[in-house]
């Protein structure tokens, strides 16, 4: 995916008492007395912070509430994991995400749900390439615009138990795309 600012990370971890350094090409991290809960806005939304940040603010002292969250099906995805785990995490899946920190997590069995990115990259290239494929344990739940926009190209989607199948009917036409957060493309 190429190089990621980690900016929002860090002054997410800082407000949460932590102190971030640089030290030989590395950051480092350290939070001597814990972390302690905090009211975050996120300058510009991010999947990775946002889940760095839930899980920094699960066992931290406090309440944080993180506003301009990604809202992103991994987030709640990430939410009901932490859940279950013996966290208080409310609002995932929304703006504003508020973490209750808790002494401790527990072990959970937790079923992670489908890659979106590797569901619709499979689906694009079957019509690409003009195939027939039938994608398992994966849902269209997750891909509204992709779906959309790849049935405008020519796509047939047909759901399944565990899945669903993708092909080509008729030619392939062109189709615009721009990449936006979810539920955008």
């Amino acid at each position: 995916l190429g190089a990621r600012a980690v900016d929002v990370h860090l002054e997410g971890l800082r407000a949460m008492g932590a102190i971030c350094e640089l030290e030989e090409g590395y950051i480092v991290a350290k939070a001597p007395n814990g972390l302690h809960g905090a009211s975050f806005t996120m300058r510009v939304v991010s999947v990775g912070a946002t889940e760095n940040l839930m899980l920094a603010a699960s066992i931290a002292k406090g309440q944080t509430v993180l506003r301009n969250a990604a809202r992103e099906p991994e987030i709640i995805d990430l939410a009901n994991c932490l859940n279950a785990m013996g966290a208080n995490v409310q609002g995932a899946g929304t703006d504003t995400i508020t973490i209750e920190g808790v002494p401790s997590l527990h072990g959970a069995t937790h079923k992670v749900m489908p890659d979106r990115l590797e569901t619709g990259s499979y689906a694009i290239a079957s019509l690409i390439t003009g195939g027939d494929l039938t994608l398992t344990n994966t849902s269209l739940e997750y891909l509204p615009m992709v779906r959309e926009t790849l049935e405008k190209a020519g796509a047939v989607f047909e759901e399944q138990a565990d899945g669903f199948r993708v092909y080509q009917n008729g030619p392939i036409q062109g189709v615009d795309v721009m990449t936006e957060p979810y539920p955008g493309f």
